[in-house]
């Protein structure tokens, strides 16, 4: 009985040590999390004090300008209402290719659905612009959207729109296998994006707010792996990370994992992608224009920064942003570039 009795509490003693142990542990990990959640150091600091000055772009006159790509924190390219094609830096303006309805930019190349030659998609060579080829689709003019891989390897397109089923045929093609199309699935969508080898975004335009659909595609599965309803989307700078806002909020989807994660915005709020963590939020509160930073791993928010030389104006767009540098347009159709503090 002795024996049992001393066995009975050495099981005892093992067990409670065992449980503080788990105790421990679970304060430990709480903590952790709790001292992250608390961490404000990658949020820049923001206040009525800052000082943000963004300037007028000279070389961009009124609702002249659209579909613009950032190149860096100096150069851009987009289509003006002449359907020009034009890089835009403090030099001035270089057209690229005239009569573009869209286009897909990779440093490499650019690839161009073309206006008065709907049969083809033109391809630029970017280290020289005067080297032009183009991908024949006569079978499927005209197109609606051109994807291109960022290292020249192949690219995506969106057929022609069948009115009777109200679809359009996206398009596989190799540019280095005698650039044979080869057809993958049926959609609505009306615009692609290339996110990387294994993801293509897929967008589908409604009329009404909150209503348009943005979609994740896996290229290896052949299956959508996200979807969801919103009004725009923004990829982080290292294209791991999409935001699709909506008019009050916004749901960050990591490609990688298929994890997703809810922010509550204020209303009407644009974002951009400051770095892989922190979102920059332009809200407009006509007239006026404030800043505001998002943690996207916390879900905290910096204090409001106005911008001074908008509080006249409001945003009605965000074109782009590199090297925090962003390109938006104001609701008088004048470009302006902003640099994020």
């Amino acid at each position: 009985m002795h024996l049992k009795s001393i066995l009975t509490n050495k099981k005892v003693l093992i067990l409670t040590a065992i449980s503080l142990l788990v105790i421990v542990s679970v304060g430990r990990v709480f903590f952790a999390r709790k001292k992250i959640a608390t961490n404000k150091s990658l949020i820049p600091s923001l206040s009525n004090n800052t000082k943000i000055n963004p300037s007028q772009i000279e070389a961009v006159k009124a609702f002249e300008i659209y579909d613009v790509t950032a190149i860096d924190a100096q150069t851009f390219i987009g289509i003006d209402k002449e359907f020009r094609l034009s890089k835009i830096s403090s030099q001035g303006r270089i057209t690229l290719l005239p009569q573009v309805l869209n286009y897909s930019y990779t440093p490499s190349s650019i690839a161009a659905l073309r206006k008065n030659n709907t049969q083809t998609i033109t391809l630029v060579d970017n280290k020289d612009t005067s080297k032009i080829t183009n991908l024949n689709i006569r079978d499927q003019s005209p197109p609606l959207s051109v994807g291109l891989d960022p290292n020249g390897k192949f690219l995506y397109f969106l057929g022609k729109y069948d009115p009777i089923s109200r679809r359009s045929k996206l398009y596989f093609v190799d540019m280095g296998n005698n650039q044979q199309k080869l057809p993958l699935i049926d959609t609505t969508a009306d615009k692609i994006e290339i996110v990387d080898e294994k993801h293509l975004l897929f967008f589908e335009t409604a009329d009404a707010p909150d209503s348009s659909t943005i979609s994740v595609f896996d290229t290896d599965q052949k299956q959508f792996t996200f979807s969801v309803k919103g009004n725009h989307y923004r990829l982080s700078p290292s294209h791991k990370l999409l935001a699709v806002t909506s008019s009050n909020s916004a749901i960050i989807y990591n490609l990688d994992n298929s994890y997703r994660k809810s922010l509550s915005l204020k209303e009407g709020t644009l974002l951009v992608w400051k770095n892989d963590h922190i979102l920059a939020g332009f809200i407009n509160n006509y007239p006026g224009v404030e800043l505001q930073y998002i943690d996207i791993d916390t879900s905290q928010k910096s204090d409001f920064a106005k911008i001074d030389t908008l509080k006249s104006t409001s945003i009605s767009q965000i074109y782009a942003v590199a090297s925090d540098t962003a390109y938006v347009k104001d609701a008088n159709g004048l470009l302006w570039q902003i640099t994020l503090p």
